[in-house]
């Protein structure tokens, strides 16, 4: 355990916690330190402190205006429904932007203009071809398959804002948080990067698997028959 100011507490045996050693001499005493040396500090809540992210009993989930609540979503709302209730947190939609409390927003880079004031915090700047995205501590990072975690602690409420660049992508990356298994994710403090699809070399103008993926180049040459004939 690491104090604010660097202090260390290391204890190479707890007897003195169990009954009936923690009324010897002045064990009492010590515990009540250790009590108030525990709980003084502040901890700074971080992304792989999900689901302990949110204090508030009720958490306001806000879909962008371009993200439509359909039936994946939905399904992926409630999973997040379920791994909140280890902390007694109750989910509410939310039709208009929340001011205050605990938000989840969720969204793509196509709404980054409505987002705003949820994504200015993090100086977050899209290219004009819309290939990459401009993130503090990653640089440049593809959109293709892509999403991102942005986490903000305030007095007010926190608030933990999701994007990827299609509604598929963000089903994806919301199922991800859910699970509070961040494989395929980079956490760096407030900020992640989560692969969650495919990278657009991959896709075709359709959004499918492009045919030099899946079709094997044609062979070449005149067959050669085996000795068997």
């Amino acid at each position: 355990m690491l104090s604010e100011n660097g202090n260390v507490l290391v204890f190479g045996d707890f007897t003195f916690l169990s009954s009936p050693y923690q009324n010897v001499l002045d064990n009492s005493t010590l515990i009540a330190n250790i009590a108030d040396f525990a709980l003084g500090g502040k901890q700074n809540i971080l992304l792989e402190n999900f689901p302990f992210l949110f204090t508030q009993p009720v958490l306001q989930v806000y879909p962008a205006p371009e993200v439509q609540l359909t039936a994946e979503i939905i399904s992926a709302i409630s999973g997040l429904q379920t791994s909140l209730k280890i902390s007694e947190i109750e989910i509410r939609i939310a039709t208009k932007t929340p001011r205050d409390g605990d938000v989840l927003v969720l969204g793509t880079f196509a709404d980054a203009e409505e987002l705003a004031s949820y994504i200015n915090p993090f100086n977050i700047s899209l290219d004009e071809s819309g290939d990459t995205i401009t993130l503090k501590n990653f640089g440049d990072i593809g959109r293709a398959g892509n999403g991102i975690l942005l986490f903000e602690e305030n007095k007010n409420g926190n608030r933990l804002t999701l994007l990827a660049e299609t509604p598929e992508d963000l089903i994806a990356l919301l199922s991800t948080v859910s699970s509070g298994s961040f494989y395929g994710c980079i956490l760096q403090d407030n900020i992640g990067i989560c692969s969650v699809g495919y990278g657009g070399s991959f896709l075709d103008e359709t959004g499918g698997f492009g045919e030099d993926v899946l079709t094997p180049e044609p062979a070449t040459g005149d067959a050669t028959p085996t000795p068997a004939g």
